[in-house]
C-alpha cells in the first residue's frame, strides 16, 4: 500500500512537519505530495491531517482517507 495526498489538501504543512523522513516537501499553501520512495508508511501524516487529504491506496483503490475535523473542533 501507499500513501497519497488528494485534491482536498490546503497546504497547511502539518503532514510535512510530522514526516520523520521528509517524504513530504514543506510547501505552505500548496497541495502537497508524498515521495513514495522515501515514505516509510509510518502513518503520521494520516493521523495529523484534518482536511481528509491523506489517502491510503492499495492496487489503485482507496482503502482509507484521513478524518475531516470540523472548524473549531480541534
Amino acid at each position: 500500500f501507499d500513501y497519497r495526498i488528494n485534491e482536498s489538501c490546503i497546504g497547511c504543512t502539518m503532514c510535512a512537519l510530522v514526516c520523520p523522513v521528509d517524504a513530504i516537501e514543506y510547501k505552505p499553501h500548496e497541495r502537497h505530495s508524498i515521495d513514495v520512495e522515501s515514505c516509510t508508511r509510518c502513518n503520521m501524516c494520516f493521523e495529523i491531517c484534518q482536511d481528509g487529504s491523506v489517502e491510503i491506496v492499495s492496487q489503485g483503490e482507496i482503502c482509507a482517507t484521513s478524518t475531516v475535523v470540523a472548524e473549531g473542533m480541534s
